[in-house]
């Protein structure tokens, strides 16, 4: 599971910004933007893996294909996310 703490590094935002915008359940644009990509990243990483728990594994391990950094510390930047989603395709497709 994330923690809120990781949850605020990797939408980049400090912790108590992160409690003030769960508390009144609002984010910014690029905040939304950030916790939208993340979302579509685990929903292809449940879909590929087959369930959540092996989805939220996958994601916090280091992982060899992408230099032995863990999926979700990729996900902070768009061009990370396009990587983390092209090896869930390879994943899910088979091609390795």
């Amino acid at each position: 599971m994330v923690t809120d703490q990781q949850l605020a590094h990797y939408l980049r935002i400090p912790m108590r910004t992160l409690q003030r915008r769960l508390a009144k359940d609002r984010f910014s644009a690029a905040e939304s933007d950030r916790l939208a990509r993340l979302e579509r990243i685990f929903k292809a990483a449940e879909s590929a893996l087959g369930d959540a728990a092996a989805a939220r594994e996958w994601m916090l391990a280091p992982n060899p294909s992408l230099n032995f950094k863990a999926p979700l510390e990729l996900t902070a930047t768009d061009p990370g996310s396009v990587e983390v989603e092209r090896l869930l395709m390879r994943i899910e497709y088979g091609v390795f």
